[in-house]
């Protein structure tokens, strides 16, 4: 039943989502830190979107092996009874 739903085409596009993501939210705060001239955060946000930003590329990269690994297993096995 997983099957008809969890492809490995449909977990690697979720897996470029959660990249694009990240890598968005990464994105924002460091342009937020290029705007105070790479000083002091003092908005306590900042940090918060880091650690989101990293934690999507992080479950992107998971999502992304894992589909394959999902792959290798929903191969069908040819019993060879010689």
């Amino acid at each position: 039943m997983l099957e008809r739903f969890a492809t490995t085409e449909r977990l690697i596009w979720l897996s470029v989502l959660f990249l694009l993501i990240g890598v968005g939210l990464f994105g924002y705060a460091v342009g937020f830190w290029a705007d105070v001239g790479f000083g002091a955060i003092r908005n306590s946000i900042i940090p918060r979107i880091v650690v989101a930003g990293m934690t999507f590329v992080a479950l992107a990269v998971q999502t992304f092996f894992a589909a394959f690994l999902f792959g290798i297993l929903t191969i069908p096995v040819k019993n060879s009874k010689e």
